[in-house]
């Protein structure tokens, strides 16, 4: 078994530092270990560069660049290329990262169950942050929640349109008595990706290359998990039920204008 390769092309590689992928998401899903590098003399695209790849003491594939025996793929649009052994696909095991935020496991397209980060948990469809954050004494010097922490703190921007944009829909669809709603919202995709990378060593084309998002459906419900939007439906649905009833003047009366 192996996890991903990765190639940044080099004019001249001499001593490999984390300078080489500086800037590029790759610093990102390497943050917090030191990969195996090796000087690679025509890579993909027949450039000259470094072969990364994280230790994996359970690993029986040598750090080389063999093309015939691999899938390679650039992580456009930046310059860095993607690659696995095509016959030791990388699992969610193998790139799960040694912290996570928890939140709830489900199943994506490759068939294996990740974890997707709980950011907001959704009673009365208003959204409570539960990413994790230090304790802090508000003004009247009682403890409270302060703001998440660094590194987590942009999945609110992430999650924070959706949540509104999928609320503001289902209410809609609610209100008049519709069993479809569409959740109007731009780059989902990118969204769902760094949800999962949260807690997973990927990022747009690992994910791709693993095929973990299916259809439009896929995306949005990596969304819908990281901010309970099943919580957020069962209780938009019951205020109207609520309302529904309260509006009649007894059981067989007419509603109350």
């Amino acid at each position: 078994m192996s996890g991903f390769l990765y190639f940044v092309p080099v004019d001249h590689p001499t001593a490999i530092s984390p300078q080489v992928y500086e800037g590029l998401s790759l610093a990102r899903t390497l943050e917090g270990v030191s990969p195996e590098a090796m000087v690679v003399r025509s890579g993909p695209g027949g450039r000259p560069g470094w072969l990364l790849r994280i230790g994996d003491p359970a690993s029986t594939k040598e750090l080389i660049y063999a093309p015939s025996l691999q899938t390679w793929a650039t992580q456009a649009p930046e310059s860095y290329s993607v690659g696995y052994w095509t016959d030791a696909k990388p699992t969610a095991k193998q790139l799960r990262r040694d912290k996570v935020v928890p939140g709830y496991f489900m199943e994506l397209g490759n068939g294996e169950s990740w974890e997707i980060p709980l950011v907001y948990v959704a009673p009365e469809a208003r959204p409570v942050c539960r990413l994790p954050s230090a304790r802090v004494l508000d003004d009247r010097g009682e403890w409270i929640n302060g703001e998440p922490r660094a590194p987590y703190r942009a999945l609110l921007d992430v999650v924070g349109p959706f949540f509104d944009a999928f609320i503001a829909a289902v209410e809609t669809a609610v209100a008049n008595d519709e069993e479809y709603y569409t959740v109007e919202i731009d780059r989902l995709e990118d969204r769902a990706v760094a949800l999962i990378a949260t807690n997973y060593r990927v990022w747009r084309q690992e994910v791709a290359m693993l095929e973990l998002l299916v259809d439009v459906r896929g995306p949005r419900e990596v969304l819908q998990v990281a901010c309970d939007c099943d919580t957020a439906i069962a209780w938009i649905v019951k205020k109207k039920d609520r309302q529904e009833s309260a509006g009649c003047s007894g059981p067989d009366g007419p509603p109350v204008e």
